[in-house]
């Protein structure tokens, strides 16, 4: 505040600069001279002038916004240095080009976000640590220490030849499954079987 009076000439300037109204500007002003015991300013038409007191401690107030310039600047650094990867996990099917441009559009606006993938079928323990987001096809996961969102409804159809419907029929509901030959996807190598 201090620092915006004198570099601006007036507390309107100020407030304009820092993005305060003026009595604002106006009142801090006035509580740093009460509590210093100085006058800073002189109020007069053409707005703020520095007193003597306040050109002598221009370079102390300079001095001491370089150095919390400079906190913050570290303060800032060691954040982005000690920031954690967000850890997803998901088949590697999922990390397709749509799921790399949500990622992408994400790290635009939070830049500094690191991201891990963890492509695999097996199911890792949120609670635990294992990774911190799971993107998993369920019918429902039931497990009050996690949030869980559905991202998509995911619907499967089953086909089956004329010569294998001549042969066995074909099954009318799930009750009906049994006995019949199935194409299925094995997660564990990745591939029909």
């Amino acid at each position: 505040m201090f620092l915006a009076v004198c570099r601006n000439g007036s507390t309107l300037a100020a407030s304009r600069k820092l993005g305060l109204s003026q009595p604002t500007v106006t009142r801090r002003i006035s509580a740093l001279e009460h509590a210093l015991g100085l006058k800073l300013f002189d109020r007069d038409t053409h707005g703020f002038r520095p007193t003597d007191a306040a050109r002598r401690l221009l370079p102390h107030a300079e001095r001491l916004e370089d150095s919390a310039g400079a906190f913050g600047a570290a303060a800032a650094q060691a954040r982005r240095a000690n920031a954690q990867a967000i850890r997803i996990t998901a088949p590697r099917r999922n990390f397709s080009p749509i799921f790399t441009a949500i990622i992408a559009e994400f790290i635009a606006e939070h830049p500094g976000t690191r991201f891990e993938f963890i492509a695999s079928y097996e199911v890792l323990d949120l609670v635990a640590g294992a990774a911190d987001i799971a993107i998993r096809i369920a019918p429902q996961i039931d497990d009050a220490r996690l949030i869980c969102a559905r991202l998509t409804h995911v619907a499967s159809t089953l086909f089956a030849s004329r010569g294998y419907a001549l042969r066995h029929g074909l099954p009318a509901s799930a009750a009906e499954f049994a006995g019949h030959s199935f194409v299925v996807f094995d997660r564990e190598r990745d591939r029909c079987r």
